[in-house]
């Protein structure tokens, strides 16, 4: 879900972005999947694995943000877009590192790349808030658009979620 958050961030500040489908990447082939699998099919993720994928996105965000913002603006639902998904791993293969494989839903790529090119935003929270005379957010799916409007109406705890590391332990509310 914190991928379809980070999505719905970018999505906030450019109008038109998307989470991505399931894929598999590395560096000498890439399968896209079907649709996601069921929660009680998902394989659980562990923190090495994530952190890698992770830092995957943002290598892949930072060496092409052009195209990581194009992929994140195509319809998820597509045959192009997990096309695009495919190529934009494959380009980038050499940010893997030292593994020459990793397998990762394709909806945490994309909110590995949506959080890197958020990383410039100066001040997030007022880009995210709701204006009533801007572009309204389109968006793809029933998570997509309640991701979408948790950004446009909670900003600010928002913009602190992106302030979070990757896999940090939950802040405690006293």
């Amino acid at each position: 879900m914190i991928g379809l958050l980070l999505v719905a961030l970018l999505s906030a500040q450019s109008h038109d972005l998307p989470p991505a489908g399931q894929a598999h990447v590395s560096q000498a082939s890439v399968k896209a999947e079907g649709a996601p699998a069921k929660p009680s099919e998902r394989a659980r993720v562990d923190p090495a694995s994530a952190a890698q994928m992770q830092a995957f996105g943002r290598c892949v965000a930072q060496r092409q943000p052009a195209r990581a913002a194009a992929l994140l603006q195509m319809d998820f639902n597509t045959p192009q877009f997990n096309g695009a998904l495919k190529k934009l791993a494959l380009s980038e293969a050499g940010c893997l590192g030292l593994s020459s494989k990793a397998r990762f839903a394709g909806v945490l790529f994309a909110g590995a790349l949506a959080e890197q090119l958020l990383a410039g935003t100066e001040d997030l929270a007022a880009a995210l808030a709701y204006d009533p005379a801007g572009v309204p957010v389109r968006t793809f799916s029933l998570s997509d658009y309640i991701a979408a409007c948790v950004a446009r109406t909670a900003p600010d705890g928002v913009a602190g979620l992106l302030e979070t590391p990757p896999q940090a332990a939950p802040k405690r509310r006293r």
